[in-house]
């Protein structure tokens, strides 16, 4: 599949997961949604955690695994990342993201999106931490429609 047909696909399938979403924030409340909606990210960071681990087998971590293991995961997402490495930072740009066209297609609005990427990030982050405690991720999430969001990892010396 091509990585356009990979992101209208993604964006697609996320769009109907952001209308669920929003009929689930209506009835709980959108703090108890993105809560919920949230806790996928410690499965998705122990996957990645896991994921890294077959990558390096008895090898230290290193920029470059990370890289590898997080460049394939989120291109299966339709994300085509834009790494970018210095010293112990990897820095990674998406400008055109499925996951905020799909749910800017549901209807959810741009701070809604910022919440359930944020909150899930921070939960994924903090699980890949516990399995690699010299690995220090953040995301800064782009601060209009038109602008790219920026995840940061940093290996801790």
């Amino acid at each position: 599949m091509s990585k356009k047909s990979t992101f209208n696909t993604a964006s697609v399938l996320l769009g109907s997961y952001g209308a669920f979403f929003k009929e689930v924030s209506q009835e709980l409340g959108l703090d108890k949604a993105v809560a919920l909606h949230s806790k996928g990210g410690k499965q998705t960071g122990a996957a990645l955690a896991g994921m890294l681990k077959n990558e390096l087998g008895n090898k230290k971590l290193n920029l470059a695994a990370f890289e590898s293991v997080y460049g394939n995961f989120v291109e299966q997402l339709g994300i085509t990342p834009d790494f970018k490495k210095k010293h112990s930072t990897l820095t990674l740009t998406v400008g055109h993201c499925p996951v905020y066209e799909g749910f800017k297609n549901a209807g959810l609005d741009h701070k809604t999106i910022e919440l359930m990427c944020s909150q899930m990030t921070a939960l994924e982050n903090a699980e890949l931490k516990n399995a690699y405690p010299m690995l220090s991720g953040c995301l800064k999430f782009r601060s209009t429609p038109d602008e790219p969001c920026v995840e940061e990892f940093v290996l801790l010396k």
